[in-house]
């Protein structure tokens, strides 16, 4: 999962809390001020992005229903979309916007951001973020939180204070025992601590059982790494 993130400049300070909640739940998205390079063609970079996404998250506001790149964004995924291209849209509504809401995400449910601050999101949008992007919970451990989504389970790691690495190594054994089961056949996201005995824990464990299994670390932005594909 790949979510491309559109929004007005003026709305940055908004667009970078979104791109932090979406590191936290394991989401990798494309951002222009990751994504952009000087003497970059923004036009084909922006035709790239939404070409390599399968969600798009609209970030509407008063500065975005009249943005230029906006309006480009959104007609690019109009044009992949009616195309048969299978893209999921989230509309996150930033401010109250009246009739000026583009037709054709009209039809949409929207998560309500309204009343967000630069320094704390409104908790009913992230709480309906959450919902969708983090999955049924399944499994609730002291290390690992596995949820269900539409395309895969995500394992959240915590990594608990106070123990030492054998007492974590062991608790995480005994989890990834009662986990086995559930990802059977499963395509597995890992996220969170990723240390080296955990992975080789996930691949001893998982690897032969599971469809595939990738790792996500929030602290290096965009950056999954397959673990073990079998």
């Amino acid at each position: 999962m790949k979510t491309f993130i559109s929004h007005a400049h003026q709305d940055k300070w908004f667009a970078d809390q979104i791109v932090t909640l979406l590191d936290q739940l394991g989401v990798k998205s494309w951002y222009d001020t990751v994504e952009l390079f000087i003497g970059d063609n923004l036009l084909q970079k922006i035709h790239e992005g939404l070409a390599d996404c399968s969600h798009l998250i609209v970030i509407l506001s008063n500065h975005s229903i009249n943005s230029k790149w906006v309006k480009e964004e959104l007609g690019s995924f109009y044009t992949e979309y009616v195309s048969g291209k299978k893209m999921k849209v989230y509309p996150f509504l930033l401010e109250d916007i009246g009739e000026q809401m583009p037709l054709f995400l009209r039809k949409y449910l929207y998560a309500d951001f309204r009343g967000s601050t630069s320094t704390q999101l409104n908790p009913a949008g992230v709480a309906a973020v959450e919902k969708e992007l983090r999955g049924v919970p399944v499994y609730t451990g002291a290390i690992f939180k596995c949820y269900r989504t539409s395309e895969d389970h995500r394992l959240l790691v915590t990594l608990p204070e106070g123990k030492t690495k054998a007492e974590i190594n062991h608790m995480a054994h005994s989890e990834l025992v009662a986990l086995r089961s559930k990802l059977a056949g499963q395509s597995v996201l890992f996220s969170g601590r990723i240390t080296y005995t955990l992975a080789m824990m996930l691949g001893a464990f998982l690897g032969n059982s599971c469809k595939s299994i990738s790792a996500f670390d929030p602290k290096v932005p965009n950056d999954f790494t397959p673990i073990l594909l079998s």
